[in-house]
């Protein structure tokens, strides 16, 4: 699936995990499945992030890494 596929389904299993309706066993198959997609989304975003710093430069070629956004908020 394509990052937004697998961010809407994340985004699908937490209202499942929010009915009223939704048994036990299955809050624990959706709780599962939506780990598993929460980790493939995260390694993704890393994945990206770092080809963003690659393509910004490296300090072998005399450039800096120059920090997301985000991790300057975050350091």
């Amino acid at each position: 699936m394509a990052f937004a596929q697998d961010l809407k389904k994340v985004q699908e299993i937490t209202e499942k995990l929010g009915a009223e309706d939704t048994d036990l066993e299955t809050s624990i198959k959706l709780y599962e499945e939506g780990i598993a997609l929460v980790k493939k989304l995260e390694k993704q975003l890393s994945e990206a992030k770092r080809k963003v710093e690659i393509v910004s430069g490296s300090a072998a070629d005399g450039l800096s890494v120059e920090p997301l956004e985000e991790d300057k908020a975050n350091g």
